[in-house]
């Protein structure tokens, strides 16, 4: 049986004719297994303890995102290599272990991953090719910068204004943002503009403007020095989470976002 396809333009190089279904995060990275996909109003739901209406996707989590030429460029200059950091972070996850401990605690985690013999430029790509896919097409038709650099594996042009992060997550459920617009909760006035992928075990988030309050801390965009055939070990400082919730780069513990609720009523009673 062919791969099924349907009509519409491609989310990354803009061309409109047959799309095909394209994993975000790819299928070799853990994205193979039924998931819950929340809409609209329904994902506002989501909380540790709420179940609201979803439907069910058997194939993995994605969409009929992208032009078959496109699907497979990604598949064969940067999958590989994603394959690879996810690997490593399903095994520090397995490692540190004490999940349940985790998420009753209060304190954000944070453990510093040794990614040894990867290509980090490659890796950029691939994230920044997933949340193309995300955000669509009209995104993408508003940035050719970026989609010059995903479309050309040797490009290091990735813009000064745009920046990606990275985290571990244990789930238990995965999350998409597209673009939306966060208030600036530093003070520093403005808004920033955040997408924001969350499937265990990493998490990723790409944003613009200022920082924002809940943004995890390691950022990758400086991999964009690398070229496409750099070899190196690199040491990443990766906050550890949850996806519990529905706001773009929430990655609280179950106990900090209790906490917070607490604290918002006692807010309100005054």
């Amino acid at each position: 049986m062919g791969r099924r396809t349907k009509r519409g333009t491609c989310a990354v190089c803009g061309a409109y004719g047959d799309l095909t279904f394209e994993h975000v995060p790819p299928s070799s990275c853990y994205n193979t297994t039924s998931v819950r996909l929340l809409e609209g109003m329904d994902a506002l739901q989501l909380s540790p303890d709420a179940n609201p209406r979803h439907r069910i996707s058997q194939r993995g989590m994605g969409n009929y995102y992208t032009c078959a030429t496109c699907n497979n460029k990604s598949g064969r200059w940067y999958v590989p290599e994603t394959q690879q950091w996810v690997a490593r972070a399903a095994d520090v996850l397995g490692t540190i272990g004490g999940r349940d401990g985790q998420d009753a605690s209060v304190h954000p985690r944070l453990v510093y991953v040794a990614f040894a013999g990867v290509r980090p430029l490659l890796f950029l790509k691939q994230v920044v090719y997933m949340f193309l896919c995300i955000n669509g097409a009209s995104f993408t038709e508003r940035q050719p910068g970026m989609r010059s650099f995903v479309l050309n594996r040797d490009s290091q042009s990735f813009s000064d204004e745009w920046h990606v992060n990275i985290g571990l997550t244990w789930g238990p459920g995965a999350r998409t943002v597209w673009g939306t617009a966060v208030a600036d909760l530093l003070g520093a006035g403005g808004a920033t503009y955040f997408s924001d992928l969350s499937y265990p075990p990493l998490h990723y988030a790409m944003w613009q403007g200022h920082p924002y309050r809940l943004l995890v801390p390691c950022e990758i965009s400086q991999f964009k020095r690398y070229g496409p055939e750099d070899v190196t070990d690199v040491t990443l400082p990766l906050q550890v989470g949850f996806t519990h919730g529905p706001m773009p780069g929430d990655l609280r513990s179950k106990a900090a976002m209790e906490r917070q609720a607490a604290e918002n009523l006692r807010d309100r009673q005054g």
